[in-house]
């Protein structure tokens, strides 16, 4: 019988990722080059702080490429405090300068805040490896989505919120993406024909996670069509605040990085463009399921939740 997880490299992948220690008196190299030698030239769309940098020099590919971390500034990394080390246990996305989103089965590890650490900017998974214009930022708290019980309510409402203790620097490399406060852009975005991206350290189908941020661009699935590729005994598990998003063809995210963030880009003047996130990396296949791009991964819809969002994204 097919199942389902939470999606989470630490816990719920069949192998376990490694653990980055950073021994004493060491200075990794930073790679300053961070793609064949080269930085591509990118072109800024700004709007406000929510900002694309394009590169110019090649087009992005459906399975999943090496990606630079400028093109997905709001992407962050979450690291649990274990043994002398950090562990990369999920990832988030920045929506404001304090305010990381992503799935709350990611924090289930620990309820202290002290025992995380985020870090934007980052191309490389490893904590040891320091990317030039990464910032390690420490949590004040965790907020989970109250109504949030994990397997006992067919994980509904896989949300939460960090709040960290600083505001991010804004650059090019670290900067939130777009919430659709009014609902403006949902039906659009989520509607058959359209597809988001995500950054994420995944398998791709290899035996180890990538140690370089990929990205790979899935098609959103109509909610009737999804509902009857999932097999019955992962239907439950399709809530009320949940879609999906995938190809049948191998081209699909495989049990991505949990908590990371599903972004639809949309034009919003006739000169600008803003990312905006629509879906958090919920449930997905277990690592064991061959090919996991078979089945469709399980979205938490962020627009589902938007009065729980506006109260600690007006306080913030």
């Amino acid at each position: 019988m097919l199942r389902y997880f939470p999606v989470s490299p630490a816990t719920n992948r069949g192998q376990r990722p490694r653990l980055y220690v950073h021994g004493a008196g060491e200075a990794p190299q930073c790679a300053m080059d961070l793609r064949r030698g080269k930085l591509w030239p990118l072109l800024l769309l700004l709007t406000a702080e929510c900002v694309k940098p394009i590169p110019t020099d090649e087009s992005y590919l459906l399975d999943g490429k090496p990606s630079l971390a400028a093109e997905f500034p709001w992407h962050v990394g979450i690291y649990l405090h274990e043994n002398d080390g950090y562990l990369q246990l999920c990832s988030g996305t920045l929506i404001k300068r304090k305010l990381v989103l992503t799935a709350a089965h990611c924090l289930g590890k620990s309820n202290n805040p002290k025992d995380y650490m985020i870090v934007a900017g980052k191309y490389h998974r490893g904590w040891d490896i320091k990317d030039p214009k990464e910032q390690q930022l420490e949590v004040e708290s965790i907020v989970i989505h109250d109504m949030y019980r994990g397997p006992s309510r067919n994980y509904a409402d896989d949300i939460a919120i960090i709040v960290l203790k600083n505001e991010i620097r804004i650059s090019d490399f670290v900067r939130p993406a777009s919430l659709d406060l009014e609902s403006k852009y949902e039906r659009e975005q989520l509607s058959s024909g359209s597809f988001g991206s995500i950054a994420h350290w995944d398998y791709n189908e290899s035996p180890e996670p990538s140690d370089e941020l990929l990205m790979t661009k899935l098609p959103f699935i109509e909610f009737s069509q999804c509902y009857e590729q999932l097999p019955q005994s992962v239907r439950p598990l399709f809530a009320s605040d949940k879609f999906c998003a995938g190809f049948r063809n191998g081209t699909a995210l495989c049990a991505g990085d949990g908590g990371g963030g599903l972004l639809f880009e949309q034009k919003v003047t006739a000169t600008t463009k803003q990312w905006f996130i629509q879906g958090i990396v919920s449930l997905g296949p277990s690592r064991g399921v061959k090919p996991c791009s078979s089945y469709p991964v399980l979205f938490t819809r962020v627009n589902s939740h938007l009065n729980w969002l506006k109260i600690y994204y007006d306080k913030y």
